[in-house]
């Protein structure tokens, strides 16, 4: 289904985020979810302000899963 590391972080970041699994903190989990899958197979990812933005359309739905696959 997600062929790639990068493909599989985004589904994690996307469906952790906009699935609201918890009662708080779902974005700031989607995000480490993201950061430590890819860190663990050895991808490191730059963090900048820009990523809490992006985060934040993604629950939005400003950002589509399609959009952050490619």
């Amino acid at each position: 289904m997600h062929p790639t590391i990068y493909e599989q972080a985004s589904a994690y970041l996307f469906h952790i985020a906009c699935n609201h699994a918890f009662e708080q903190g779902n974005k700031r989990t989607a995000f480490a979810a993201m950061v430590t899958f890819l860190n663990a197979n050895d991808s490191d990812i730059e963090i900048t302000e820009e990523a809490e933005k992006l985060t934040v359309q993604i629950v939005t739905h400003e950002i589509s899963k399609n959009w952050l696959l490619y």
